[in-house]
């Protein structure tokens, strides 16, 4: 069974590890992430229209683009028909296929086979 690192340490130790890195880096001893993001980007309403056309730019058929959405054929037939709406998460998803296009099919869609 895999260990969880937070099992066996306490707040105290925790903040006191976070303090140390902290001043590590403000030492320039050591880099850690410092970027903050600022704004999370709108959801994009697509229409059925824009469905359809990021399906098509993985070509992709709508049963296997309702398995990569994680819903049934029917939902994509209602999103590329306009007659329903993907919901929030779905949109994210879709703009996140259709910001990466190919480079989805290579990098996390062939995860998925694995």
């Amino acid at each position: 069974m895999e260990k969880n690192f937070f099992e066996d340490i306490t707040f105290g130790k925790a903040l006191e590890t976070s303090l140390k890195q902290a001043i590590d880096h403000a030492q320039g001893k050591k880099n850690l992430r410092t970027q903050i993001r600022k704004s999370i980007p709108k959801i994009t309403n697509f229409k059925g229209s824009e469905v359809k056309e990021i399906r098509l730019s993985i070509n992709c058929t709508q049963e296997m683009f309702s398995e990569i959405m994680g819903v049934s054929i029917s939902t994509v037939e209602y999103w590329e028909s306009g007659k329903n709406k993907p919901n929030g998460s779905a949109q994210r998803l879709l703009a996140l296929i259709k910001n990466k296009k190919g480079k989805f099919i290579k990098e996390d869609l062939l995860k998925l086979e694995a």
